[in-house]
């Protein structure tokens, strides 16, 4: 039985085909009331799993973060993130107080990194071109924003 999951944005969807479906909250480790489709879309951000019964036989994904783009947060304060979303293969980030020095990285929804980045200077522009069309987590020190690569 296939327990993966795809994501779009802030909607897991289970690629099992005709089973019953339960989406798990892994943050606090309960079943998400209502939640018992194919697809999910989450209202909070989070660690999210599908539990799927086929044939009396039950399996759980692993848990996918997300952080829907409605919640509004962009906690990356003195910095400026564009194109976003970004239809053009890559994304500038640049300090909003001028030259600056500054590491970081962006995550999946799985919370891997898939880009790693330091730079010197006013600004730095990221291939995200090769990256899959979906939303990314951009975390600068501490601090986190949403990407959306289209």
């Amino acid at each position: 039985m296939d327990i993966g999951v795809t994501a779009d944005e802030n909607t897991l969807t289970a690629k099992a085909q005709d089973a019953q479906y339960a989406w798990l909250d892994c943050d606090d480790n309960q079943v998400v009331s209502g939640a018992d489709s194919k697809s999910f879309t989450a209202q909070k951000k989070g660690r999210y799993a599908v539990i799927v019964t086929r044939d009396n036989c039950t399996d759980t994904s692993e848990c996918y973060l997300v952080e829907p783009l409605n919640i509004g947060e962009n906690e990356l304060t003195g910095w400026l993130v564009y194109p976003n979303p970004s239809a053009v293969g890559y994304i500038v980030i640049a300090s909003s107080e001028g030259g600056t020095k500054a590491q970081g990285e962006l995550l999946n929804l799985l919370g891997e990194r898939v880009q790693q980045f330091v730079w010197v200077g006013e600004s730095i522009k990221l291939d995200v071109s090769y990256l899959p069309k979906g939303q990314y987590l951009l975390r600068i020190g501490g601090h986190m924003a949403t990407v959306q690569v289209r």
